[in-house]
């Protein structure tokens, strides 16, 4: 991969990445949580009256998903270029595939949720809806706790600019913690992926040729 153009790339598809996982999981999810006290029923009538949102959202997800995971092959670029540490660049590519891929499955969900509650559409099972529905949202929210490793992993890269060492050591501390507790997970994961890929674009032209 041309190195030279990876940190332009890796920001680009970071932070829209979290862009996307926001507006599909956030703007276009329909008002209500099935997961707190609904009936079966509830979430059935509630999935029909939103079904065009939740397929569109699932949609968007699973973009977003895409994004973060071509970003995790650039993150494991630079990081090759920034450690000593063979391991390193492995784990941290590992740990981000893995988030995208629970986040690609939560997606697919999100999508199932919505097309089989479509107008006319017979359903198979009355708790089909609700378990797609109650399962792709508590998914969506966990799955970032798995970059808990790729924020170590930055946080170890010594030749990484040093603010972003330290700040990805301190987003890696409640990344770790929420794996106690997963569904809080989302915010601190996404905010890593935002500032890292920031930081990444803000680096000068001249340090990523010199490291060509």
């Amino acid at each position: 991969m041309n190195t030279h153009i990876a940190p332009r790339w890796l920001a680009a598809t970071g932070i829209m990445s979290g862009v996307l996982y926001y507006i599909g999981g956030h703007v276009l999810q329909p008002t209500g949580d099935p997961s707190q006290g609904m009936k079966d029923t509830e979430i059935v009538e509630w999935a029909r009256d939103s079904y065009g949102a939740l397929w569109a959202g699932g949609i968007v997800s699973l973009a977003s998903a895409l994004l973060i995971l071509t970003w995790g092959v650039v993150l494991a670029d630079r990081l090759d270029v920034w450690t000593r540490g063979r391991a390193v660049p492995h784990v941290a590519r590992a740990s981000v595939a893995l988030t995208a891929g629970v986040l690609g499955i939560s997606g697919i969900m999100q999508v199932l949720s919505g097309a089989a509650s479509m107008p006319g559409e017979p359903l198979e099972s009355e708790s089909a809806v609700p378990v797609l529905s109650i399962l792709y949202g508590n998914l969506a929210a966990s799955a970032w706790c798995l970059l808990a490793p790729a924020a170590v992993c930055v946080a170890l890269s010594g030749a990484a600019p040093r603010w972003m060492r330290i700040t990805s050591g301190v987003l890696a501390v409640p990344l770790i913690a929420t794996v106690a507790l997963p569904p809080v997970s989302w915010p601190f994961g996404m905010l890593w992926v935002i500032v890292i890929s920031a930081g990444l674009l803000a680096i000068p032209a001249e340090v990523r040729q010199s490291e060509i």
